[in-house]
């Protein structure tokens, strides 16, 4: 059974939100090992946002051009990091989550991750997928150092 693309877009959908949701939900944090956890879930959360995102606008006729739909996925994945970031340190009180900035470079992680996955699908020449995967995975455990 072949995954239509209105399929396809709920799936994301459904799990941005459920990914966003999370990134606001107050965990118990006592435990070293699991706040950082907790931290590389930012890292991850950028890394498919970006990916499904460039994807998407890639594919809107007046954003088809690489360029733009890579500075309108930074753009976005800068805003909304920053965004996230400082709602948490706004409203600690509710959330029980602080602001960081460690948080906002695991964004970006994230986000530089994703679009390098993005990069190898585009990429012809072997060593060139080689390349951006190997950016991609840097980023990506660059991102998740902590645990």
């Amino acid at each position: 059974m072949k995954i239509g693309s209105r399929q396809y877009k709920a799936v994301i959908f459904s799990g941005g939100v459920l990914l966003l949701v999370l990134l606001f939900y107050p965990f118990a944090t006592e435990s070293l090992w699991w706040r950082q956890a907790l931290n590389s879930g930012h890292t991850f959360f950028f890394f498919v946002l970006s990916f499904a995102l460039y994807n998407q606008v890639k594919n809107i006729p007046k954003f088809s051009e690489r360029r733009v739909a890579i500075c309108i996925t930074i753009f976005f994945c800068l805003f909304l990091g920053a965004a996230i970031e400082l709602i948490q340190g706004y409203f600690y009180d509710v959330l029980q989550r602080e602001g960081s900035i460690d948080d906002f470079y695991n964004d970006i992680y994230g986000m530089v991750s994703g679009l390098a996955l993005a990069a190898v699908r585009r990429q012809e020449i072997v060593r060139q997928k080689l390349l951006f995967g190997l950016i991609g995975a840097f980023f990506l455990m660059l991102g998740s150092y902590s645990l």
